[in-house]
């Protein structure tokens, strides 16, 4: 039986999540391995059309009618079948491949919302042409661990409500019946919150009548899964026939950019534009009830609490700022708080509700403001610090090395000549200077007088002199005997 293997590059083939390199959203992002047909000793070839490998990112729900949906294909196609037959015999075979992801890839982190999720996998597929399998795909796939890195683009403030009864400081009021009219205006962050952060929201309140007091106020932070259903099902796309190039797709919330649309470039949500009254000047998150074509899910991931207001009797105006951290990343958990996300099947949104407690004449009320909505990423500043040193390291490891310009030595100086140096045999004993010795002989310089004979020398010489005359006398009385 034939085998479809999916390895990385250090052969190991099992990894809970495949190895990635590089940051999504910050650097291009590298994932690269060995893709493996393996067949039994008896097992003949595969009748295929082709094998490819892809990196892809899906959204998908399982609620109701398991649904998925592929917002970002990247494919290379490593094996082919010729144009001029429907298939081919594809043996035993091995190919590496690398796909790289560049830096602005849509495509959300990896996320798992229970009902809701959102993922990165590496898959390989052959298509063949068995006719004893129903199937048409042998196919092998990993999930990638992939967290965005950048940083969405600010939330755009809608504009304010105009009008003759409108104060441009304070433009929202309350509605609650029997209960006392509130003039107020939230200010919360514009820009992401990521894990850790701190989340400031500050709160500026007139009332309408002058009697009423600001007791304290409490602050809660909804994440809120809308889940959609679209008009027919959405499946994961199919490589193309002949495209051996890396492709994205254009898809909803993954590739649009525009300025007049309402989503980040890798699918988040901002807020719309609206132009209404007073009391709706800011948008509302959306109905928690389900109408058979959305379902909504309502979870509080934060809350905090704030004590006495600050009052400024010349302006009549409480002021009360809180603030709360965000919650710390809870690594590969099953159920992160999760991030900002706009696909096509479902939504992630985050809001900021804030109640106040008053007391008036007629007693004590609790008044809940409008919410306001804010973006939630899954790394924080410091995440992103540490990534950006990380990659930045590894560019400087990697890059190639550019010697030094030549520059040509400086002349030596010139050294006197040393002194010839002899060889000991005929030709240079030939050259010595001669002298003479006391009797008339010549002699060399090389050769040496009885008188300048070392004396250890020469009571050597006497003690082998002396022995051999004892031996000799030994030898002789030998005979004699």
């Amino acid at each position: 039986m034939a085998q479809l293997c999916l390895t990385t590059v250090s052969g190991n083939s099992m990894p809970r999540h495949f190895p990635v390199q590089g940051y999504l959203g910050l650097t291009p992002v590298h994932v690269e391995g060995i893709v493996q047909i393996r067949l039994d000793p008896d097992q003949k070839p595969i009748p295929a059309r082709r094998l490819t490998v892809s990196v892809r990112a899906y959204e998908s729900r399982r609620t109701g009618v398991s649904q998925s949906h592929a917002l970002v294909d990247y494919s290379q196609t490593l094996w082919s079948k010729p144009q001029d037959q429907s298939c081919a015999d594809i043996g035993e075979f091995q190919s590496p491949f690398k796909i790289t992801l560049p830096k602005d890839v849509a495509g959300f982190s990896t996320a798992n919302y229970q009902d809701y999720r959102t993922f990165w996998r590496v898959e390989a597929t052959l298509e063949h042409a068995m006719a004893h399998r129903s199937e048409t795909d042998f196919a092998k796939r990993f999930d990638l661990m992939l967290t965005r890195h950048d940083i969405p683009r600010f939330l755009d403030t809608p504009p304010l409500p105009q009008g003759p009864f409108v104060n441009s400081a304070l433009p929202l009021q309350t509605t609650k019946p029997r209960a006392p009219v509130l003039h107020y205006n939230i200010s919360t962050p514009t820009h992401a919150i990521g894990p850790t952060d701190l989340l400031f929201t500050s709160v500026f309140i007139r009332p309408a009548d002058a009697a009423v007091t600001l007791r304290s106020a409490s602050l809660l932070v909804e994440r809120r899964l809308v889940l959609s259903e679209p008009d027919r099902p959405v499946s994961p796309p199919r490589s193309p026939p002949t495209s051996s190039r890396a492709r994205a797709l254009a898809s909803p919330g993954a590739e649009r950019t525009s300025p007049d649309d309402n989503v980040f470039a890798f699918g988040v949500a901002r807020s719309p534009s609206l132009q209404g009254r007073a009391s709706a000047a800011y948008p509302s998150p959306p109905p928690t009830s389900s109408d058979g074509r959305q379902k909504a899910v309502t979870t509080t991931v934060a809350a905090a609490q704030g004590a006495a207001f600050a009052h400024d009797a010349t302006t009549g105006v409480w002021t009360k700022t809180i603030s709360l951290q965000w919650p710390a990343a809870k690594g590969q958990s099953r159920w992160p708080v999760g991030e900002t996300v706009k696909g096509v099947i479902g939504t992630v949104s985050f809001w900021v509700k804030v109640k106040v407690i008053v007391t008036s004449p007629s007693g004590t009320e609790s008044i809940d403001l409008q919410p306001r909505e804010i973006v939630v990423v899954l790394t924080s500043d410091a995440d992103r610090r540490r990534a950006m040193e990380v990659s930045n390291i590894q560019a400087d490891s990697t890059a190639e090395y550019t010697p030094p310009p030549y520059t040509a030595p400086a002349p030596a100086e010139p050294r006197p000549a040393a002194a010839p140096a002899f060889e000991w045999g005929e030709p240079a004993m030939a050259r010595l200077p001669m002298s003479y010795s006391p009797n008339g002989a010549p002699r060399t310089a090389g050769s040496m007088s009885s008188s300048r004979v070392d004396p250890a020398l020469r009571q050597r010489k006497g003690f082998k002199a002396t022995l051999a005359r004892l031996l000799g006398r030994e030898n002789k009385h030998d005979r004699r005997s």
